[in-house]
């Protein structure tokens, strides 16, 4: 008995070590650079290229990224996003306060990274860590949201 117990931990050892799971999800991971240097914040995203759906995404922080998807051939869509500081519009009412500028969220990766991306992988058990090098080139993709005030949100 004391060596099947033995066996056993071995057995569940190997498959934790292997990365194997029941789920099906492989982890994938991988380095995004921009202009040479890691892309300190952004998000990536894996879409089936058969199916629109399910879609795998995550954050870049520091240039690196972890997450998990099923196999196969997927597009890959990256954004990189920065923050700038605007000026806010004057108050329109005659008692408003001025709260000074405002911090606005930036894409800046190229149309040709993410909505109209051709970059793909192919994502299977031996085949799960992509590296990525993107330029960006001065282009910059409008953002859906404005931030407000340094630790505020609006």
């Amino acid at each position: 008995m004391k060596y099947l117990s033995a066996w056993l931990f071995l057995g569940l050892l190997s498959v934790l070590i292997c990365g194997c799971s029941r789920d099906g999800l492989i982890g994938v991971s991988g380095q995004v650079l921009c202009n040479g240097a890691p892309l300190e914040d952004g998000g990536i995203s894996f879409t089936p290229v058969d199916q629109a759906e399910p879609i795998y995404a995550t954050k870049i922080i520091n240039g690196k990224y972890n997450l998990r998807m099923l196999e196969g051939k997927m597009v890959v869509r990256i954004y990189g996003r920065r923050f700038e500081e605007h000026p806010n519009p004057p108050p329109r009412a005659p008692h408003a306060i001025d709260t000074g500028p405002v911090m606005r969220e930036v894409l800046f990766l190229p149309s040709r990274y993410n909505t109209e991306s051709t970059l793909t992988a192919e994502v299977s058990s031996s085949s799960r860590k992509f590296d990525f090098t993107v330029e960006d080139d001065g282009e910059i993709v409008p953002s859906l949201f404005d931030v407000g005030p340094p630790g505020s949100r609006r």
